[in-house]
């Protein structure tokens, strides 16, 4: 028998973006593939988008303010960018 660790870790980004990028969110969400997310808190973080995009409409901007998880991933290949 052989023991070993399992660390899973999600983070949750909410950011405002028009129709377009939400689309575009939702094609991500669909694919099975890792996508970099880049940010000055954690870096360069590997993951996949981890359930459904929620959005809430901005009452200011034409546009929505859309929640989702990333599901961390460990990945060493070349990704395109």
């Amino acid at each position: 028998m052989q023991i070993g660790d399992h660390i899973t870790k999600s983070l949750t980004y909410s950011f405002y973006c028009d129709e377009t990028e939400r689309e575009i969110l939702e094609e991500y969400s669909e694919r099975d593939e890792p996508l970099i997310i880049r940010d000055r808190r954690f870096g360069t973080v590997y993951g996949q988008i981890d359930g459904e995009i929620t959005d809430t409409p901005a009452t200011t901007l034409d546009g929505t303010v859309v929640s989702f998880a990333i599901r961390q991933m460990d990945y060493r290949d070349e990704v395109p960018l």
